[in-house]
């Protein structure tokens, strides 16, 4: 028993000296401050992210290998462990939402391989054409909304009830029920789950649940994708872009 012990002891050393070293090679790495579309507004006020601002280090070859590994990319989540990697302040992806992380994907690209990022759109005519994109150039888009210390913004149907809703890092697209039930928090103040659910199956209304939802589409924060690109005949067209899996090798 005593040599399993010592043998345990060893290789914790071990795994603690090994996450020592690389946690120290990491620290000697170039860091940047990238502001979050969110302005921080979409969380607690205990969160380290209500401030807004992210301290995000430059990527190494080594991270390269993350970007690069089959499994994370067949399972949708390469994005998810490079922000683990190379995020410094004290928290994780999980803990973002989805508007936010893509900004720091975004950010990550720029100062790994530059902004010029090559794309394919449609122009006027119909035409698929590809261009260059400045990313350097993408601006947030204007998020106004007023949240309480828990990050949670006030909401009233037409029929009169008061929701309050939060910004899910997990949104649920599957059912409309399910999407509804990861934004909204409480119904005229009740926070019980299985209330809301009640509420959102049986007594939310067709009308107040498509206002709600556009209410959030338009209201939600982000990065504004539309561009202004040259056409074909020398003039100029505005058009959304795409952000692929081939953002890092474009």
């Amino acid at each position: 028993m005593a040599k399993l012990t010592e043998q345990y002891d060893n290789e914790t050393l071990k795994s603690l000296a090994k996450s020592h070293y690389e946690q120290k090679r990491r620290s000697k790495v170039p860091t940047e401050i990238i502001d979050l579309p969110s302005q921080g507004k979409v969380y607690s006020e205990s969160s380290p992210l209500r401030e807004g601002k992210i301290e995000m280090r430059y990527l190494t070859a080594r991270d390269e290998d993350i970007l690069t590994t089959p499994s994370f990319i067949t399972e949708g989540i390469v994005f998810d462990k490079l922000l683990d990697e190379i995020i410094i302040s004290p928290v994780k992806s999980k803990d973002l939402i989805n508007s936010d992380k893509d900004a720091l994907i975004i950010a990550a690209r720029i100062l790994c391989y530059g902004s010029d990022y090559e794309v394919t759109v449609k122009a006027p005519s119909g035409k698929m054409v590809e261009r260059t994109v400045n990313l350097g150039k993408l601006k947030p888009l204007p998020f106004e909304l007023h949240s309480n210390s828990q990050g949670e913004f006030e909401y009233e149907t037409k029929s009169g009830t008061k929701l309050l809703f939060k910004f899910p890092t997990t949104e649920k697209t599957d059912k409309i029920t399910e999407l509804l039930a990861s934004y909204i928090v409480a119904v005229d103040g009740e926070r019980d789950r299985s209330k809301i659910m009640e509420y959102i199956e049986y007594d939310m209304l067709a009308f107040d649940s498509r206002e709600f939802r556009n209410y959030i589409a338009k209201h939600r924060p982000g990065l504004n994708y539309e561009y202004e690109f040259e056409g074909e005949d020398g003039g100029t067209f505005t058009a959304m872009f795409p952000i692929t899996s081939k953002l890092f090798w474009s």
